[in-house]
């Protein structure tokens, strides 16, 4: 299999083995970018995003090969329609080849999505370094 289980090297305080202040930064780096919410999807107020944030961070690393085997990936199709689906794969995957119409995915507002580019972003950066421990391993 091309892909990883994630569970060794992502898990928080694995990397401190290597480097104990890189993995701080690096923890506190990915749980601040996942935590980060205004509570809100579109124009609804007061909504628990947890799912959706995790849907999204999940859903990246899929896509790059690293699985998580206490993460409910059927999470993924429920919270994640398939427009927003090939918005992640492309930005992810084939960033080159995104374009507006692949940003018109609806119910959020701009700011929401970019956040949810940032998740991906980090996320992405999370699973390439996860690869990279693995490399070093």
């Amino acid at each position: 299999s091309s892909g990883i289980n994630a569970e060794w090297p992502l898990r928080p305080g694995v990397f401190r083995g290597y480097n104990t202040e890189l993995a701080d930064i690096l923890d506190e780096k990915f749980r601040v970018i996942q935590s980060l919410t205004y509570n809100t999807m579109g124009k609804r107020a007061n909504v628990d995003t947890t799912k959706l944030r995790e849907s999204v961070w999940y859903f990246t690393q899929q896509l790059l090969g690293v699985y998580f085997t206490d993460f409910d990936y059927g999470l993924v199709k429920s919270m994640l329609p398939d427009n927003f689906k090939d918005y992640i794969s492309v930005t992810v995957l084939t960033p080159e080849k995104l374009q507006e119409d692949n940003f018109r995915f609806t119910g959020f507002t701009y700011s929401e999505k970019v956040h949810f580019s940032l998740i991906m972003m980090e996320s992405r950066f999370q699973a390439t370094f996860c690869y990279g421990l693995k490399a070093l391993d």
